[in-house]
């Protein structure tokens, strides 16, 4: 897999930047029940459910959440740890690389039942969606529509290559939208007629940061299906004191405004590098290397605390 970096930018640098439309959070959880030494590998939306990702200790867990209250309603165990974990049509999907280039998709219910054998791939996806209610896994290059109950994987190429960097890809409306989140290079497939078209996702704050970025730092981390038809675009550069930058994006490219979605902050959360390390948290702020939108709800998920902090789509 392509790993994606995402940069943290001094607070000094942009206090003289304006905050655009300031969201706080509605609330915030700890994921209960998990061993001090877990930690998230991932984290999506299964209808009004959030699927979560927990590893740690030899042991690799499902957690599944109701988003009205992010109360428990399932926990089991996988046998291990996935390299692409996702949730499409009230399922639950895991990835793992096959022989060659070849790859393994294995689906589950949420309460954790197999949907009966694992599919094949002749290639690796990044990303499993939904469409029209069925299963489909995302490449760079292609996609392939998912049927556990004939046990077919039917490949499919896509027209435009997104090659550069970390693919994300979300399905808004009737529509896939898959973005590299280096470059932004970017495609919008409407999957009613299969036609598929470059995709210009830009706004000021992202016109600023392609000049000024490194070869190769995120312009994005994220690509959220928002309301109706928008594109919520969660950019790669932020300032924890001031909230993460989210685009909003019509699905016809046009900018519709920024809103920021604040980084939680806590006392308990502050700690010095560890030995040997550079890494540590001296101002308290949650991570958010993982996020997870769906259903009305925008979750920040801080892998190592396991730590989530949601907001609703009121302010967006």
């Amino acid at each position: 897999m392509r790993t994606l970096t995402l940069y943290l930018v001094l607070a000094s640098l942009l206090q003289a930047q304006p905050v655009p439309g300031v969201i706080a959070p509605k609330g915030w959880f700890d994921l209960k029940g998990t061993a001090a030494q877990s930690w998230i590998f991932g984290a999506s939306f299964s209808g009004p459910n959030l699927v979560v990702g927990v590893t740690g200790g030899n042991r690799t867990e499902i957690v599944v959440l109701n988003s009205e209250d992010f109360e428990e309603i399932a926990r089991w165990r996988l046998p291990k740890l996935p390299q692409l974990l996702g949730a499409a049509s009230s399922r639950i999907f895991a990835g793992y690389p096959a022989n060659g280039n070849g790859y393994r998709v294995c689906a589950f219910e949420l309460d954790g039942a197999s949907h009966g054998d694992c599919l094949s791939l002749d290639g690796q996806p990044e990303a499993f969606v939904s469409i029209a209610r069925k299963p489909v896994a995302v490449a760079s290059d292609r996609l392939w529509e998912l049927d556990f109950t004939q046990k077919t994987a039917n490949s499919r190429p896509l027209s435009i290559l997104i090659s550069e960097g970390p693919l994300l890809a979300a399905v808004v409306g009737e529509n896939l939208v898959r973005a590299d989140a280096v470059s932004l290079q970017a495609a919008i497939l409407d999957t009613r007629t299969g036609s598929e078209s470059p995709l210009t996702l830009n706004s000021p704050g992202l016109a600023s940061n392609r000049l000024s970025r490194g070869s190769h730092e995120a312009l994005a981390s994220h690509v959220i299906a928002g309301r109706r038809d928008e594109i919520w675009l969660v950019r790669g550069r932020y300032n924890s004191f001031t909230g993460l930058l989210v685009d909003k994006i019509s699905t016809q490219g046009k900018y519709l405004g920024t809103v920021t979605p604040q980084v939680p902050r806590f006392p308990e959360l502050k700690r010095s590098p560890a030995a040997g390390s550079l890494i540590g948290n001296p101002t308290g702020h949650m991570g958010t290397r993982l996020i997870a939108g769906a259903a009305g709800r925008f979750v920040l998920i801080d892998p190592v605390v396991r730590r989530c902090a949601w907001f609703d789509d009121s302010g967006f």
